[in-house]
């Protein structure tokens, strides 16, 4: 009796292969793609993207110190708090000034809407005094919360950044109290000069940026949650 062939791929034989390669068969898949593509990871950010459009509802100022209390962390953006990039920010703060206003720098706030008051947030923001302070119904009760999907080190950093500030004025209050005690005749020219000229200046400033507070101010982007997806927003809204 014959040999039996020896089976090669696909069950074809060793002899119905021989001296073939693999790019003159169908074994292997070689259709082209010929159209430009974007990364997974890209295409991933602007399915994001495309979710957190469709549940945008608009825009306000929000304090996010005197509301500390009430935003949740970690629902949306799962991040844990790193030190060093607390401090980074604070030193952006300090060198690059504090852009309360910015869209780019916005919280993104998660809210059902039916916490919301009507007509107290815009969908288009056309100049900041029309951006209203959040504002929520009665019936969302005493113990309302919001969720925060990005921006907590921003909001500790921002805590530290104000206590500075206030440290400052402590300071030029203390500087003001003492030249107003000092006799006439015994005045420090130079210190009053210095008054003059620039700490008096400098005091008024600082009055007016921890006027501000927590920034009711910072910007509030203010979306509907759309299940329990994980939007990964600070990929999107707070790369540095």
């Amino acid at each position: 009796m014959a040999p039996k062939a020896t089976k090669g791929a696909k069950g074809k034989s060793a002899e119905g292969s021989k001296g073939k390669r693999v790019e003159d068969t169908h074994l292997m898949d070689m259709r082209k793609k010929n159209q430009p593509q974007l990364e997974e990871t890209i295409e991933d950010v602007n399915t994001k993207n495309d979710r957190l459009k469709q549940a945008l509802l608009g825009y306000v100022r929000f304090d996010v110190l005197e509301h500390w209390e009430r935003i949740v962390f970690g629902k949306w953006n799962p991040r844990t708090i790193q030190k060093t990039e607390i401090a980074g920010l604070v030193e952006s703060f300090q060198v690059n000034r504090l852009h309360r206003f910015n869209l780019t720098h916005a919280m993104p706030l998660i809210v059902p809407k039916s916490i919301l008051k009507l007509g107290m947030y815009i969908t288009e923001v056309k100049g900041i005094n029309e951006v209203p302070l959040l504002q929520i119904n009665a019936e969302a009760g005493k113990d309302w919360t919001i969720s925060a999907a990005g921006g907590q080190h921003r909001v500790y950093a921002l805590e530290v950044w104000l206590e500075r500030k206030k440290k400052q004025l402590e300071d030029h209050l203390a500087m003001e109290k003492s030249i107003k005690a000092q006799d006439v005749d015994k005045i420090d020219e130079a210190e009053l000069q210095k008054w003059n000229k620039s700490m008096k200046k400098e005091k008024d400033m600082l009055e007016g940026i921890i006027a501000y507070g927590g920034i009711r101010a910072k910007m509030g982007v203010l979306y509907t949650p759309l299940g329990n997806y994980n939007y990964k927003v600070q990929t999107i809204f707070w790369g540095k």
